[in-house]
């Protein structure tokens, strides 16, 4: 007899395993245990219910040791690719989508021989069209069909529609041509894919009728309800559905396609859910002795509100179908979405979203053939899941479903990008702008040309640090022209202890003043002579800037600003500071000519060379210069009167000695007649030692 649809092509949609019916039976519950090992949570698997209360979806390892078939591991993976000739298998495959199998190893054993199998898969139209769920199946079918060459039988289980849905049996007809239409899109190969309707087909086949026959016949009312769990008010059409759905399996009833053989291998690729039809078959199978099919099963498509029920077409929010439009399905994704919230707002500006648990990223785990295309979306999408947050609808836990609590959001001026995103698409998603208020940025231990940065462990302080970290870093070189400077000012100020302070910097130890040693920036001028004359730039000084964050007290951050001056006066005493200079050497000695008042700078800068592991500076002390008024104090620029100056003229040099300088005269005239004037203090004199 010529089969209807004898010229139909055929496009992969989701098989009996993703049929949306509306049936209250309850299956048997697979039980997972809780961290204590106690049945604390139920996920409930049957064709018709799944639910979980994981966001991240059924525990399917638990559900492989439940329903006892097998985890498709990687050793099956590389065989597969032996077997099929393939460098790389299906994403689906890949990525774990098809996880378990029944058999599996039987159907590469008969391609390893050089013998035939054939494909079988299905779908029960419940909607006007079919949904991104009824896609999976087919995807993969269409892969299986192209790489291996085999035929495939498409199941369009029309009676079930019927029995199991409060539908006309006129809509449910209507609903299967059009679903048909949907999987002919696919493009399977023409010449070798048989779409049936049950309804139509099985009334025509007499190998359909007589397998059927045979599997019934192996099985009891009692054992019927014991393995599907339908109940007394359930209708007798239901009872009896299963058995058709087992008939593929079988290669005697398709006598047309398979040339009366009985002995030809299934494999079916299909969702986990629709395991419990096929285990009746392959139980029935030795009985009636035929071959027992085998199985591929994927994991179930989430619906748009999270892993914890799969996409059904009995809830139009739950699904995207294929006539959706792009806005349609926009409105859908921003509204009903699960995001990927994490379970507090604080956990989440930490981490980030869950894409494990993140739909539409999950949604293109099955779309996205591109592994690293996938990654990059990965990382793309933080921006979203950054923006969540802003509206308390991420966060029913806390808010109590309430959509409309205003949100106030204090962070960085960098961040404002991804809010201001979220303030875009709030009126059409129907929530409350967030409101901000923004910071400066902190700036980075190298300065303020950047941020402070996790990413960068040399540009940040952490609150876990401690001194012995921070001692133990190795020095980076990669500064600004000053960098040098920079570094062994840092260096220096390590070593000192500032009890009062080392509070302000978020110190670990009590014996490091300056946390930041090796990596801070430290405001150094441009030139040596420079800084000397001005002191470090607090503007630009990276710990003054830090304390400027930290530090309420305005006074107390004047007082440290004048006592941070001591560290700039030593750091010229290493030549690392002007690696322009000394090109990268570090091991030159220095020798400091200084007046003997300035040796406290480089007593410290002495003491703390060795564990800096620099050389010592040497000194060379001079006497302090005497004021005009005499030796009783230096000369200081801070008393005009004190000092000749290098721009003072002639005429006012003449007229400082004069007026000012002391001159050495004795006690009394006597005595300064008899022994002269005393040179050792006679400052006219002095200046001319000098």
């Amino acid at each position: 007899m010529n089969p209807p649809y004898k010229n139909l092509h055929i496009y992969p949609l989701t098989m009996a395993s993703e049929k949306d019916v509306l049936d209250t039976s309850t299956g048997k519950p697979l039980v997972a245990a809780d961290q204590n090992g106690q049945n604390a949570v139920e996920d409930f698997v049957d064709p018709w219910n799944v639910h979980t209360s994981s966001m991240k979806g059924v525990d399917y390892d638990k559900l492989i040791n439940k329903f006892g078939c097998s985890a498709i591991d990687d050793s099956l993976i590389e065989r597969f690719k032996r077997v099929a000739n393939v460098e790389e298998v299906h994403p689906l495959l890949r990525r774990g989508v098809f996880f378990s199998h029944r058999d599996l190893h039987v159907i590469l054993d008969c391609v390893e021989k050089g013998q035939k199998f054939y494909l079988y898969t299905g779908h029960c139209p419940s909607s006007d069209a079919m949904h991104l769920g009824h896609l999976i199946p087919f995807l993969f079918t269409k892969w299986l069909q192209e790489v291996f060459d085999a035929p495939l039988i498409i199941q369009i289980a029309d009676d079930e529609g019927y029995f199991c849905n409060d539908l006309s049996l006129e809509k449910v007809k209507e609903m299967a041509v059009e679903n048909i239409k949907d999987i002919i899109a696919m493009d399977f190969h023409q010449d070798k894919t048989f779409i049936f309707r049950n309804l139509e087909y099985m009334g025509q086949s007499i190998g359909f009728q007589e397998t059927l026959a045979r599997i019934k016949k192996q099985d009891t009312f009692h054992k019927n309800r014991s393995h599907f769990g339908f109940s007394d008010s359930d209708c007798m059409a239901k009872l009896l559905f299963p058995y058709n759905q087992a008939v593929p399996s079988f290669s005697s009833a398709f006598p047309h396609i398979f040339k009366g053989k009985t002995d030809v291998p299934c494999l079916i690729p299909c969702g986990i859910d629709q395991d419990l039809y096929f285990r009746m078959a392959r139980d029935v199978a030795p009985q009636i002795k035929f071959l027992k099919p085998s199985l591929m099963h994927s994991k179930l498509f989430p619906a748009l509100q999270g892993a914890k029920a799969k996409m059904s077409a009995s809830d139009p929010n739950s699904a995207i179908f294929l006539t959706d439009t792009e806005k349609q399905i926009k409105k859908k994704i921003n509204k009903y979405a699960y995001s990927g919230g994490r379970d507090t707002v604080k956990e989440h500006q930490e981490k980030g979203g869950d894409c494990s648990v993140d739909i539409p990223f999950q949604y293109l785990t099955y779309f996205e053939e591109n592994d690293e295309q996938l990654e990059k979306i990965r990382q793309l999408l933080f921006p979203y899941n950054q923006a969540v947050p802003s509206f308390s609808s991420a966060f029913p836990q806390i808010f109590k479903g309430k959509a409309d609590v205003p949100c106030l959001i204090l962070c960085g001026i960098d961040q404002d990008l991804y809010f201001r995103m979220a303030r875009d698409v709030a009126p059409e998603m129907e929530f409350l702008k967030p409101s901000l208020v923004h910071s400066k940025l902190l700036p980075a231990l190298q300065g303020a040309t950047a941020k402070m940065s996790a990413s960068d462990p040399n540009s940040s302080i952490f609150l876990k640090d401690t001194g012995k970290q921070i001692k133990e870093r190795v020095l980076i070189f990669y500064l600004r022209q000053s960098i040098g400077f920079q570094e062994t000012l840092a260096r220096i100020k390590k070593q000192d202890t500032f009890n009062e302070n080392r509070r302000h910097f978020v110190f670990s130890d009590s014996d490091c003043m300056a946390k930041i040693n090796k990596y801070a920036y430290s405001g150094g001028r441009d030139t040596v002579k420079e800084h000397q004359e001005k002191g470090g730039d607090c503007s630009v000084d990276i710990p003054f800037q830090y304390l400027t964050y930290f530090e309420e007290n305005d006074e107390q951050l004047e007082k440290i600003r004048q006592l941070l001056f001591p560290y700039n006066q030593a750091v010229p005493s290493f030549l690392l500071a002007f690696p322009q200079i000394s090109k990268g050497k570090t091991d030159v000695p220095c020798l400091i000519p200084c007046r003997i008042d300035q040796d406290l700078y480089f007593r410290m800068a002495r003491d703390m060379a060795p564990e800096m592991e620099s050389l010592k500076p040497s000194l060379v002390h001079s006497k302090l210069l005497p004021a005009l008024q005499g030796s009783t104090a230096k000369m200081s620029a801070s008393d005009p009167n004190s000092s000749i100056f290098l721009k003072d003229t002639g005429k006012q040099i003449k007229e400082k000695m004069n007026k000012y300088a002391y001159s050495g005269g004795r006690d009394t005239v006597e005595e300064h007649q008899e022994k002269g004037g005393d040179c050792s203090v006679d400052i006219a004199f002095q200046y001319l030692t000098y």
